[in-house]
């Protein structure tokens, strides 16, 4: 007799986005098939009138479950989606991707072997959000985010476009909400975590998605962003003071941070913005020292 496959609840924080995320969720709704519920916590605060009768309608018909953060914060997104699954897999997906059909397949046929806690896929980044690929060539005109094109062990996973066993994720704490704003580095803390259970994470290429990359809404970093801008670094340094002697990569964790804060594109072509940046990026340090 065949292993069930676990239940699974798909997952989508959201943050400001409107038709792109009705585009998602779309996707998402024309994969559905029994034991499956698409769960989304929207941190919005106010949606474009479509967009809000969308949801409203899908939540009334039950084909979505909507729950709402007045607060946005990525990290106690993902925790509220842990709290309130109903899957004993979470699937967590960002609010403006491209998915294939057979992306959940690929995530749950990991989960027989009880030592794997989590399954990451390929991300390809398009070059240019307003023309993504077909899913028939999601190489073209994007960027992978891996180069690995075998199944693995991984050490980390993609933060939007990854599985994980419901149970496990909440008995290693979930994901830490000291990770702020745009959270750069809380996936990673919580693949290490997740690692220093002694659990697995599985990479497979073929649970891949194409990312829009939209630039307005969601965690973008930069200017127009709504996190404070000594946030965008913070997380990094968290993850780097944490894990980064242990697991030899404190430098170029600490370049990524100095990319996030005052060596942004943004700041360097405006220069008069550094000082406050690099005020930002001092007291990012400190921060990330103290929550360590």
């Amino acid at each position: 007799m065949p292993a069930m496959l676990p239940t699974l609840t798909i997952a989508i924080p959201t943050f400001a986005r409107e038709r792109v995320l009705l585009d998602t969720l779309g996707q998402i709704l024309d994969l559905r098939q029994t034991d499956m519920e698409i769960l989304v916590v929207d941190q919005t605060p106010l949606h474009e009138e479509p967009t809000e009768q969308c949801l409203e309608a899908w939540g009334k018909e039950k084909r979505i479950r909507r729950l709402t953060l007045a607060q946005p914060s990525l990290t106690k997104a993902r925790n509220t989606i842990l709290r309130e699954a109903r899957g004993d897999v979470v699937l967590f997906l960002d609010d403006d991707v491209r998915i294939p059909a057979h992306l959940v397949r690929e995530h749950l046929r990991f989960y027989s072997d009880d030592s794997v806690a989590a399954v990451t896929g390929q991300v390809f980044n398009c070059l240019d959000p307003a023309n993504p690929p077909a899913l028939e060539h999601p190489e073209r005109g994007t960027r992978r985010h891996s180069d690995v094109r075998v199944v693995c062990d991984a050490n980390n996973i993609s933060g939007g476009n990854h599985s994980v066993r419901r149970g496990v994720a909440l008995a290693v704490g979930g994901f830490d909400e000291v990770f702020r704003g745009s959270a750069l580095g809380e996936d990673l803390d919580f693949a290490q975590r997740l690692r220093l259970a002694g659990y697995r994470i599985v990479y497979n290429p073929e649970a891949w998605i194409i990312h829009l990359g939209v630039k307005s809404g969601g965690c973008a970093v930069g200017l127009g962003s709504p996190w404070p801008e000594w946030q965008h670094a913070a997380g990094l340094l968290v993850y780097a003071f944490r894990h980064g002697r242990r697991l030899n990569n404190f430098w170029p964790v600490f370049w990524m941070a100095l990319r996030n804060g005052p060596l942004r594109r943004e700041v360097i072509v405006r220069p008069w913005y550094a000082p406050k940046d690099w005020w930002g990026f001092f007291r990012a340090m400190l921060y990330g020292w103290r929550c360590r």
